[in-house]
């Protein structure tokens, strides 16, 4: 495949407005959020499969990828920003809308891993309480800056030494109550889900050869290391004797959560079209 080929909607701006119209479409006729809800049934639909219906589920982000030219890892980010964010039905239609027909987006995922590993508010080694952690941490955060180059032999060690490190002893057990109390809550360390997400986030340097699904793993761990925070934080909270902590996060904290990610990524889509822009202007002298 050429890289001609990969640049979004292929550069044509009648594809972008078909399938914008498309998506605009389902949303006025509630198609998102009938899928939204199915999915919370055991239903896998969601904008991704409708884009491709006739796709078999395994090949339908594959097929969606190739016909938009955008790459697979931010349809499968936009995807998790779907099932958490308020008002989800309007995620494809920004999402798609964003995008500039030609731009490169090949580098967007490398920025939101930069991004969840060590810049936003609840960056990955913000979890982290260790020295240790955190160095690995900001190792795994390098691989992403602006204009690196990597050693795959330097981010498969760091892979291995942060999943080494989250499933020690250190990190792994489980956490202490105070004053000896006992709780019903299975709460696991901030600092282990940061650490595994920072191994998928190496992961995905580590290999010759791509796949979107790392980039979603490391995101999701930001997910979880931010719900297990919340959960240790709180335990005590005379608020939640009687409302449970993990539905409060579920509707109340996640979707502000999935908002901060979301506005990232089109930030992130936009940049890329201002550079695509000037290289091509560049190019022109």
């Amino acid at each position: 495949m050429s890289n001609d080929e990969f640049l979004a909607y292929h550069s044509s701006e009648s594809l972008k407005r078909a399938f914008l119209n498309q998506v605009i479409s389902a949303r006025e006729n509630k198609v998102f959020a009938k899928a939204a809800y199915k999915s919370k049934k055991g239903n896998k639909s969601d904008f991704i499969s409708w884009l491709a219906p006739s796709a078999k589920p395994s090949e339908a982000l594959r097929t969606v990828s190739l016909r938009l030219g955008i790459p697979e890892e931010l349809l499968l980010l936009t995807s998790v920003i779907y099932y958490r964010i308020n008002e989800s039905q309007y995620v494809a239609e920004k999402f798609l809308g964003t995008v500039e027909a030609g731009s490169d987006l090949t580098g967007c995922a490398n920025n939101i891993l930069h991004w969840v590993l060590l810049e936003s508010n609840s960056s990955l080694i913000n979890h982290c309480r260790k020295k240790k952690s955190r160095a690995l941490i900001q190792a795994c955060g390098e691989l992403y800056a602006p204009g690196q180059i990597v050693d795959r032999e330097i981010a498969r060690k760091l892979e291995t030494d942060c999943r080494e490190r989250a499933l020690s002893r250190k990190i792994r057990k489980k956490l202490a109550l105070p004053d000896g109390q006992r709780s019903d809550i299975d709460l696991i360390r901030p600092e282990f889900c940061a650490l595994w997400g920072a191994a998928r986030a190496a992961a995905w340097r580590a290999r010759a050869v791509h796949t979107g699904h790392w980039v979603l793993l490391a995101v999701e761990a930001w997910f979880r290391a931010e719900k297990e925070s919340f959960l240790e934080k709180n335990q005590n909270n005379e608020k939640f004797k009687t409302l449970s902590m993990r539905d409060y996060f579920e509707f109340e904290v996640a979707p502000l959560l999935a908002q901060e990610l979301f506005d990232m990524l089109l930030s992130v889509i936009r940049d890329a079209a201002q550079v695509t822009e000037v290289e091509s202007d560049n190019s022109s002298f």
